[in-house]
């Protein structure tokens, strides 16, 4: 599960040659493919091929409207059948870093085709885009051609363009094949023809009708179309005056239910956009006014009158405006507990307040310990501060959606706010000490701030932590390799491959001990390394490392670790304890046996990341009975759910010593709404953040990970304690600094946000530079190759307004195309437009005068 949204449209290509760098091929490769399909090319008869073509095209399209993805969730067949979904390219989903369940797989050397049938029904198709990846460290490279093809009877097609692949792709990018034709095409049969050598993935096909019910804005840049409301409740706090409060008033000084006072109202806020699908089965906005009206349910049962659904969408803040500033001392709610029908009472409910509604301080986290509970009740929270708060809005927050096996919805009847009008003697808010949920981990309390997660791989193939490899991450280095400052100040070493579905536990085990201390290597090498920074600061300040744990599992096998003769079973809760206990006195004592004098060994990491719900109270019982060892000598116990993980709530209840929360936004098909959803469910649970990150190279990962750290700086993460994960060494932090273009930033930025150095211009759009992209012009004879150039990409975007409509063209990256005319006389035009993310626009011009050849 470890690990921009890319909205591309039609050509989109994303990729600037600063930051997708040197294509790492074969000399001549690109050149080679090129002249092989260039030369291949069957000559046009203008009398015959060229009337057919020009007869599958209609009216001109209207490309200023918004347009509908005539392939969205549709069909299709393979001439060569990959291992894939039959709706994978269609199913409105887009990628920017690699995924192996995301992308569709052709291998070998061959022309695939992909078909589709539009039906019967009228539709004027006007662009196709074929969305590609290019990874050569993977062996993944973009197709060397896609033809497009038409029919009308599903057995007679038609060829009516071709693309080859630029010759500058970066090692790491997507690249969108888009063709925008002269005029609409009606044919029911569409073919994409995808010729790879090796393999190929493709991410989306889509086939774009403008029109006016068109959900899909082209303009700015979109490949798919998300069918969300990111405003359900249409949230915005009033900042008037809306109950008057004076000393005269007869119920100045009353306690009471100050959310029932005239001038008191009610809005929320969804933590993820809302689907089409889900939004009807939530409350609309306007019953909200329900929950503080004093009326409760009478009854426990959803379809009671006085509740108030709301349904997926990870979670909510809903918020009482008391309508003026006053002193608040608790404040109360009634939930339905419901598990039959997938209805429970959130495991925190925080409250928070706030006298502008921006800044938000928890004083209670609501901690209901009734999430596992089964059955139906109505719960009363009952939240008492034991002080009185100035405040005039009161936040109650919680996760709708824990998991995605049972719970999405949360059922609330009423909210109260208590406390008196007078707000003369009221205190700042203020978080209370211990508070488990509400606030992000403190670094100063639990000792870590920037912790690095990554492999070591095994040692005798030459893997693992060394100093030269691994001194970046713990010392910020300038770009002359200079130390500047310290970087990491933690660091959990994950195992080898072995490890996670071991043949036998105990020999696993055994060596993953002996790599850990291998002289030079990992512990010795980060001992090394802690030294010289000790040295260098004398802020007598250690690295402090976490060992991963093989984590018992009741399908491994597990030889006799005590001598009894017997192997152990992982279903018995004392076997696992036994494994887990050896597993750590093993490594405490090589770590002792080592005398490392500069660092420290903090605890253990525990490698599931999820608490499965087949075995939960096993589980549970397990890790609580753990933790308790590790707290009786001495140490600690962290863990990294995985963003929707069963049991990610109970962090605590087991006792590990804090945990951070994977967005896994960098892996997943979602937008960038998954940050900020991560931040609000960790801020709940109590829980830090794990960065992600494995691909430095293509634009759309580096681009994708500075949204991570630009959501820490907006949420509020940047200060806590949190994780990055990165992959095996050399990851892709240190290896970042060694690359050209964009890749740097990762590396740079990453220390920028770890010493919170980061301020509120980070990220922001800015600025590109169309002025340099130039109208083109050009003639060649019928049947040979001319070479334009209409300006480099630079960081821009590039979307195709009309493609030639005869010919093989290729467009590089640095602007350059190389067109194939074909074996016709008459002009050939092409028309592009260049645009950044602040609208900056310019439309080109391509013209190419096909003429006879000259008589030899």
């Amino acid at each position: 599960m470890k690990k921009l949204l890319s909205l591309l449209l039609l050509v989109a290509l994303l990729c600037s040659v600063a930051s997708c760098g040197k294509p790492e091929q074969p000399a001549d490769t690109s050149s080679a493919e090129s002249s092989e399909e260039e030369s291949s090319v069957e000559p046009f008869v203008e009398d015959e091929k060229i009337a057919k073509i020009r007869a599958c095209f209609g009216e001109a399209p209207d490309r200023s409207l918004k347009a509908k993805n005539l392939f969205r969730g549709l069909k299709y067949t393979y001439s060569l059948a990959p291992s894939d979904s039959e709706y994978l390219l269609t199913n409105g989903e887009t990628h920017v870093a690699y995924d192996r369940t995301a992308f569709v797989h052709f291998e070998g050397s061959s022309t695939t085709l992909v078909t589709f049938d539009l039906g019967e029904g009228e539709h004027k198709l006007a662009d196709i885009c074929v969305d590609c990846l290019q990874k050569t460290s993977y062996s993944i490279r973009l197709p060397s051609r896609v033809r497009i093809y038409v029919s009308d009877d599903g057995e007679n097609y038609l060829e009516i363009a071709s693309q080859l692949a630029p010759s500058d792709a970066g090692e790491s990018c997507k690249y969108v094949f888009a063709f925008a034709f002269p005029g609409v095409i009606s044919a029911r049969y569409i073919r994409i023809g995808i010729g790879h050598s090796g393999q190929a993935d493709i991410d989306e096909i889509v086939a774009y009708e403008y029109c006016e019910d068109g959900d899909i804005d082209v303009a700015n840049g979109e490949l798919v179309a998300f069918e969300k409301d990111p405003d359900f409740y249409g949230y915005k706090l009033n900042t008037e005056v809306t109950t008057p409060v004076s000393s005269g008033d007869s119920d100045y000084k009353k306690t009471q239910n100050l959310a029932l006072l005239p001038g008191a109202s009610i809005t929320a806020q969804s933590f993820d956009p809302l689907t089409k699908q889900y939004a009807d089965l939530n409350a609309p906005k306007e019953d909200l006014a329900k929950l503080i009206d004093g009326q409760k349910a009478q009854n426990a049962h959803y379809r009671d009158p006085a509740m108030v659904t709301f349904f997926r969408g990870a979670g909510r803040h809903v918020i009482v405006d008391l309508g003026n500033e006053m002193a608040v001392s608790g404040a109360k709610g009634e939930f339905l507990q419901y598990t039959s029908a997938g209805i429970r009472v959130p495991e925190f409910i925080n409250v928070s307040l706030s006298t502008d509604g921006k800044e938000w301080i928890t004083v209670d986290d609501g901690k209901t310990n009734e999430y596992m509970k089964d059955g139906s009740e109505l719960y009363a929270l009952d939240c008492k501060f034991g002080k009185s708060y100035l405040a005039r809005y009161v936040r109650f927050s919680f996760i709708t959606q824990y998991n995605y096996e049972s719970t999405v919805e949360v059922d609330c009847t009423e909210l109260e706010v208590w406390g008196t009008k007078d707000a003369s003697s009221a205190v700042p808010a203020s978080t209370p000490e211990g508070l488990i949920g509400g606030s992000y981990p403190d670094p100063e309390k639990i000792g870590v701030h920037n912790l690095l997660w990554s492999c070591s791989g095994y040692v005798k193939d030459g893997y693992g932590f060394t100093y030269d490899n691994s001194l970046a991450y713990f010392a910020y280095l300038d770009d002359n390799g200079e130390i500047k400052d310290r970087f990491f100040d933690s660091v959990v070493i994950g195992g080898m491959a072995k490890l996670r579905t071991p043949e036998d536990c105990k020999p696993a085990v055994e060596d993953f001990v002996k790599e850990f201390n291998t002289k030079d290597t990992n512990l010795d090498a980060i001992n090394q390394i802690s030294g010289t920074l000790l040295e260098k600061f004398g802020d007598g300040k250690k690295i402090t490392v976490w060992i991963n744990l093989v984590c018992p599992n009741s399908t491994f096998y597990c030889s006799d670790i005590d001598g009894d003769g017997k192997s152990e079973d992982f279903k018995d809760v004392n076997d696992c304890l036994k494994f887990l206990k050896w597993q750590v006195d093993l490594h405490v004592a090589a770590f002792k046996e080592a005398g490392y004098q500069n660092i420290e060994l903090a605890g253990f990491y525990w490698n599931n990341e999820s608490i499965y719900k087949s075995d939960y109270a096993l589980q549970c019982e397990t890790i609580k009975k753990h933790n308790a060892y590790l707290h009786s000598i001495g140490l600690r116990s962290i863990w990294c759910p995985y963003y929707g993980a069963y049991g990610q709530w109970a962090w605590k209840d087991v006792d590990f010593d804090f945990a951070m929360l994977q967005p896994n936004y960098m892996f997943s098909p979602v937008d960038a709404y998954r940050l900020k959803t991560t931040a609000d469910m960790a801020k709940i649970l109590g829980m830090g953040i794990e960065l992600e990150i494995e691909d430095y190279t293509g634009s759309g990962s580096i681009n994708r990970y500075h949204e991570y750290l630009r959501a820490g700086y907006d949420f509020g993460y940047i200060n806590a304690a949190n994780a990055l994960y990165q992959g095996a060494i050399p990851g892709a932090l240190v290896k970042s600094r060694e690359k050209g273009g964009d890749s740097p930033s990762v590396y740079h930025d990453t220390y920028l946000f770890a010493t919170g150095k980061l301020d509120d211009s980070y990220n922001l759009p800015v600025a590109k530079d169309v002025s340099h992209f130039t109208d083109a012009e050009a003639s060649v004879e019928a049947g040979e190759v001319t070479t334009l150039n209409i300006g480099a990409l630079n960081g821009c975007k590039l979307r195709t307004l009309l493609s030639p409509a005869f010919g093989i063209m290729r467009l590089d990256f640095n602007g350059t195309i190389r067109f194939l005319a074909p074996d016709y006389v008459g002009d050939i035009t092409a028309e592009y437009e260049a645009f950044d993310e602040l609208g900056n626009r310019k439309t080109i011009h391509v013209l190419i005068h096909v003429t006879e050849p000259k008589s030899n």
